[in-house]
């Protein structure tokens, strides 16, 4: 049960399967993280670039991370004084 009732009906049918399917838990795994993108590269053509593209992810997943935990923290301050 999603905690926003308000939403579009198609925004709480996603909302519950991304749940019940534990996707966020899920992207930990660098193999389904592969099927996620090759599956929107696969239903969408202007995805295309997507395909593979893992590899990337995976190669240089270490620098990534760094920089991700650079970036983070300073957009949720942003956030958090309505920054963005």
């Amino acid at each position: 049960m999603t905690i926003l009732p308000d939403s579009p009906p198609r925004f709480i049918n996603l909302n519950n399967y991304l749940w019940s399917e534990q996707w966020l838990v899920r992207y930990r795994d660098m193999d389904f993280i592969q099927n996620v993108l090759n599956g929107m590269a696969s239903r969408r053509p202007r995805l295309d670039a997507l395909r593979d593209s893992w590899y990337d992810l995976n190669a240089h997943y270490a620098a990534l991370e760094t920089r991700f935990w650079q970036f983070y923290p300073r957009m949720m301050a942003q956030a958090s004084r309505k920054a963005l």
